[in-house]
């Protein structure tokens, strides 16, 4: 499988993750390789689902999920997601240890979803389908 990160999470964290997976794990990316750090949510998700139409999306904005025109944006890509609430507001020691231990759980849902299917990650690191 094929996880982007989007801007609303550090690069070094997609990196980290890659560096974990190893050659023989799943890639993991950096929205930043492909788009500008000022791209819009409503530009790059439907792009990116064009050019990669079985890729994740792994953000810390949820807004995505709930904001009409970003949603629907989402929605129209028929993109998986997972969506980490409450994320941003943590240092990025504790960001990365979380995501880290959340990986395997995370692999798993996305392995099991329907494509499009989203998801919200709690700052705890429960896993619930997005509504």
């Amino acid at each position: 499988m094929k996880f982007i990160f989007d801007h609303s999470l550090a690069p070094n964290l997609s990196e980290i993750l890659a560096i974990l997976e190893g050659p023989a794990g799943h890639t993991i990316e950096h929205l930043r390789r492909f788009y500008p750090q000022d791209t819009e949510d409503a530009v790059w998700l439907p792009r990116l689902a064009q050019d990669s139409p079985d890729v994740v999306i792994v953000t810390a904005d949820p807004r995505i999920a709930r904001s009409p025109q970003e949603r629907a944006a989402w929605l129209q890509s028929g993109l998986t997601a997972f969506f980490f609430k409450s994320f941003a507001d943590l240092s990025r020691w504790e960001q990365a240890w979380r995501v880290v231990k959340w990986w395997p759980s995370i692999v798993e849902r996305a392995q099991a979803a329907r494509r499009g299917t989203g998801f919200m990650v709690s700052v705890n690191g429960r896993i619930d389908q997005a509504r």
